[in-house]
This record gives structure tokens, C-alpha cells and sequence, in this order.
């Protein structure tokens, strides 16, 4: 109930904020139509400009000019005030590989049983005891 809660809502002020986050969206969703419509209406260069051109640039580039985009690598240009972030020399980081494997669903003694066992049969043990004892003999 209402009158339960401890603290009062200005629900006036949340209604302005979904108001203000819509228009936000409404906004977003305008931009992105019109480069959607100049990449439909384009030839097959203007596309392949508008593609290397952001990719290149880490997104912070668009050109529809291919024959400046085709002469070389397009350049990161970052806003006023920021710096561009390098990233991987290929753009592809690497996955990095687990430290220990997960151990999920392994029974415990198992675990044990690997951590503090002897490695190889007792036959193959003394057999390279008696091989370490001929090769120093």
C-alpha cells in the first residue's frame, strides 16, 4: 500500500526521467535510420567506404568517400578531449587460457588421489631406481 512505505516517491520526477530517456532513445534511433538509409540508397564503393572507414577508425570515423578511403588506412580520430585506446596488434585479443581448470563435478578424493600420487606404477618406480643405480655404477 501506499501509505506503508517509509519513504514518499516523487513520482513526478520519475515520470520526467523515463520522459527524458525516451526522447534520448527516440533521438538515437533517428540517427541511426538515416545512416541505415544512406547505406540502403548507396553503390557498392560508398558501402565498402562507409565499412573500412569504421572499422578502421575504431568507430570514430565515417566516410562515404571511397576514393580517399581506398588510398590507405583511415585514421582513429577521437573527440575533443579524449584519447584514442590502442588496441591488440591485430585486433583480436588472445583468450587467456585458465590458471587451474575448473573442478566442477570432479569427486574429491579423486583430487587427492592425483595430488599425492606416485608417478608411474611401483613395477616402473623400482625399474628406474635400478636403471639410475647401473647408469652411475
Amino acid at each position: 500500500y501506499p501509505s506503508s512505505s517509509s519513504k514518499a516517491k516523487n513520482w513526478e520526477a520519475l515520470e520526467k526521467e523515463i520522459e527524458k530517456e525516451d526522447s534520448v532513445k527516440e533521438t538515437n534511433s533517428d540517427i541511426s535510420a538515416l545512416f541505415s538509409k544512406i547505406y540502403s540508397d548507396a553503390d557498392d564503393d560508398t558501402r565498402r567506404a562507409m565499412i573500412k572507414s569504421y572499422v578502421e577508425s575504431n568507430g570514430t570515423a565515417l566516410s562515404t568517400n571511397w576514393g580517399e578511403v581506398g588510398k590507405g588506412p583511415v585514421k582513429v580520430q577521437p573527440p575533443k578531449g579524449m584519447e584514442p585506446k590502442s588496441a591488440h596488434r591485430n585486433g583480436i585479443r588472445r583468450p587467456t587460457k585458465q590458471r587451474y581448470l575448473s573442478l566442477r563435478g570432479v569427486d574429491r578424493k579423486f583430487l587427492r588421489n592425483q595430488r599425492f600420487a606416485k608417478r608411474g606404477s611401483r613395477n616402473a618406480v623400482v625399474k628406474n631406481k635400478l636403471e639410475a643405480a647401473a647408469k652411475s655404477a
